[in-house]
């Protein structure tokens, strides 16, 4: 069985790298990684994802100008979106929704309930 692709977009290294071991612990995931918005196009290139779990809050380009430039983008616009923030409230959630994002994660997240996320918009439940 081919892996999906998962693209993890987040300026925190932290950050990045435990999801990146909790799904890499799933078996069943090829992931990527970059740490800046502005970089995600040429990655997207490069890697063709199926997902991405999209930071919000970014330099340079924020999770936010990424989500619009994907989904205006009609050969992108089959690939998934989970954006996350450790901002609290609804604003930021209806903001990045009506983007486009197919879910939105407040920071931090419960793994379990990320992971069974994933599974459902890549069918793979």
């Amino acid at each position: 069985m081919k892996k999906k692709k998962i693209l993890i977009i987040d300026d925190d290294d932290g950050m990045r790298s435990a999801i990146r071991r909790f799904l890499a612990a799933e078996g069943k995931y090829e992931i990527d990684e970059v740490s800046d918005g502005s970089m995600v196009e040429e990655k997207i290139k490069q890697f063709s994802p199926q997902l991405l779990l999209l930071d919000i809050r970014m330099p340079e380009k924020d999770g936010y100008e990424v989500c619009l430039s994907i989904r205006r983008n009609a050969s992108l616009n089959n690939i998934k979106i989970i954006a996350m923030s450790g901002l609290a409230g609804n604003i930021g959630d209806a903001i990045i929704r009506a983007l486009g994002a197919d879910c939105f994660f407040e920071k931090p997240f419960d793994n379990e309930k990320l992971k069974a996320k994933i599974a459902e918009l890549l069918g793979d439940e």
